[in-house]
C-alpha cells in the first residue's frame, strides 16, 4: 500500500463519556502498531464542537453513535452532517 488509509472517527456521543469509542479509537491504535499497513485516524466531535470533515479527505467514516435524539432539531451541525452521509 503506497498511502495511508484515512479513518475519520464521528465522535456523535455529545460530550458524554462512551466506552464504545475509546474501544474503536483502540481497535484501531492496536491494529496500527502491530501491522504494515499505513492508517491514518482523525477523530471528529460532530455535536459538541460542531466539527465536520471533509468527505474527500477520508476514506472510511466511522460513527459511534450517541445520546439523543436522531431526528432533526433544529442544531447548525444537523445539515453538514446529513450532507456528509449523504455524500458517503
Amino acid at each position: 500500500m503506497n498511502q495511508a488509509v484515512r479513518i475519520a472517527i464521528l465522535d456523535i456521543n455529545n460530550n458524554f463519556p462512551n466506552q464504545g469509542l475509546a474501544n474503536i479509537i483502540q481497535i484501531f491504535k492496536n491494529f496500527k502498531n502491530t501491522n504494515t499497513e499505513q492508517i491514518s485516524l482523525e477523530v471528529f466531535d460532530v455535536r459538541y464542537k460542531n466539527e465536520m470533515q471533509n468527505i474527500e479527505d477520508f476514506d472510511i467514516f466511522i460513527a459511534s453513535g450517541g445520546p439523543g435524539n436522531p431526528h432533526k432539531e433544529g442544531f447548525a451541525r444537523e445539515m453538514p452532517f446529513a450532507n456528509l452521509l449523504n455524500g458517503i
